[in-house]
């Protein structure tokens, strides 16, 4: 059997070079964002508009403060997340362009239920 590599490699990019609504994420950045539960459950939580700090996100997820912090460090080097105004973390409006629905070009994901 072929022996994978234990991480996804993660394509670095700023939030400046994020263009419109309709950008593609790279699509291995999207991937490894999805591929782990955690990061999953911080892109819903996010994906309602409202930027939250780490210790509100932890308290929502039911996690360590610093399990969280560790994923969104990673969100955001991967382009899924940025930081505002400090400790605060958001998606890109660029992703987000209706309530309830996140858009990164390749795929869109309904929020709502």
């Amino acid at each position: 059997m072929e022996n994978l590599p234990a991480t996804t490699p993660i394509v670095p990019i700023s939030a400046a070079s994020i263009p419109s609504p309709a950008a593609l994420l790279p699509l291995a950045n999207l991937a490894a964002a999805l591929s782990d539960a955690m990061r999953w459950r911080i892109l819903m939580a996010l994906a309602e508009g409202e930027p939250l700090m780490v210790n509100e996100l932890a308290t929502r997820l039911g996690a360590s403060s610093s399990l969280i912090s560790k994923h969104l460090g990673r969100m955001r080097k991967m382009g899924v997340v940025e930081q505002v105004r400090g400790r605060l973390y958001r998606i890109p409006p660029a992703y987000l362009p209706k309530r309830g629905l996140v858009d990164f070009g390749h795929c869109q994901i309904p929020t709502a239920v």
